[in-house]
């Protein structure tokens, strides 16, 4: 018998992007899934968009949730996920018509723990006409290792690679290897990612393109703080004191280096001026904690390769002047428009 795979959305104020989700999960050409969402206290039209779902398509099903974070609604998920394999997928994601029976396929020839797929951005813009991904997969390549190897792969200089090996709505993981990871049981683990390097696991990379990232509204990603940007930067702390024990000097400067330009990349999320949070200036001290600690780091333990950070440091830098001139002079608070620089990448 074929295996269920149970794909689990947590939503918050996803009125807008969960509807293309769901069409291209209930498309699939592998028909044995059932599709658990679970609402964590929008105050959008959210649970009834989906509700006209769970009516036509009896392998779906809608929770509410009480505005706990993305964990909690996966814990929640997870008492209702009768699958054999768990896809943590995310509104404003498409996949592949056929990303589901492809990876059964795999199975055939891998039984291993967790499968990760590539994946590339789609601009809004194209999601107002019909479409199906159609983004060209590279010549097959399937790369299998350990946990223990998995940390050499996400300390590549590659950032997509990076990234791939971060984010938790392009894999898909076996329930009973996921059962015995803290993260079904710790309340503050937040990250899967982690989980996956402590515990042992055989994991399959594919880099078969099979699942898109649709920029719903890149500005507003840009300039509003997403608090799970934190767990990222947990994640970076982590390991960097693990390739630090294990003197992996490789893994432990690139790591650093990309942890280097994602404090900038939320220090300027916390500075947009009409970003309103209530412990802003606590974050922002935090940030800058953390890159001095790194940077001072980089500094003492490779000063031969500075001039491949000390550009990072200068943008981070001028960056803190910037605003702290523009808070010495709240008058000019008019002046920055929704075309400012601050944002680009």
């Amino acid at each position: 018998m074929k295996p269920l795979v149970s794909i689990i959305i947590p939503m918050f104020n996803n009125e807008i992007s969960v509807t293309e989700t769901i069409k291209s999960i209930l498309k699939q050409t592998y028909e044995n899934i059932e599709l658990i969402l679970v609402d964590d206290g929008s105050f959008d039209n959210t649970p009834k968009v989906v509700e006209k779902y769970v009516k036509r398509d009896s392998r779906v099903s809608l929770f509410l949730g009480e505005a706990e974070g993305k964990h909690k609604v996966h814990q929640i998920a997870m008492q209702h996920a009768k699958g054999d394999y768990i896809v943590f997928f995310e509104p404003g994601c498409l996949m592949s018509y056929n990303l589901i029976e492809y990876f059964v396929e795999l199975l055939e020839q891998k039984d291993s723990d967790i499968f990760v797929f590539d994946h590339f951005p789609l601009s809004e813009y194209i999601m107002y006409s019909p479409h199906d991904i159609q983004q060209e997969s590279p010549e097959e390549n399937l790369l299998t290792m350990d946990n223990i190897k998995y940390q050499d792969y996400i300390s590549s200089t590659d950032d997509h690679i990076s990234k791939n090996s971060l984010i938790l709505w392009n894999k898909i993981i076996k329930k009973s290897w996921l059962e015995k990871t803290s993260y079904l049981k710790d309340k503050q683990e937040l990250c899967i990612s982690y989980p996956m390097l402590q515990t042992p696991a055989e994991i399959a990379v594919s880099n078969q393109i099979l699942i898109c990232e649709v920029l719903y509204d890149a500005y507003f990603i840009r300039v509003s703080f997403n608090y799970l940007s934190l767990d990222v930067l947990a994640f970076f702390e982590k390991l960097l004191i693990r390739y630090k024990k294990e003197k992996k000097e490789d893994a432990l400067f690139n790591t650093s280096i990309r942890f280097l330009n994602y404090l900038l990349y939320v220090r300027k999320q916390l500075d947009y001026p009409y970003l309103e949070i209530y412990d802003k200036k606590e974050q922002r001290k935090t940030m800058d904690l953390k890159f001095n600690s790194i940077y001072k780091f980089l500094l003492t333990k490779f000063p031969d390769k500075e001039d491949l950070y000390a550009q990072i440091n200068q943008d981070y830098r001028e960056e803190v002047k910037l605003i702290n001139y523009r808070e010495a002079h709240p008058e000019l608070r008019a002046t920055f428009t929704t075309k400012s620089n601050l944002f680009s990448e």
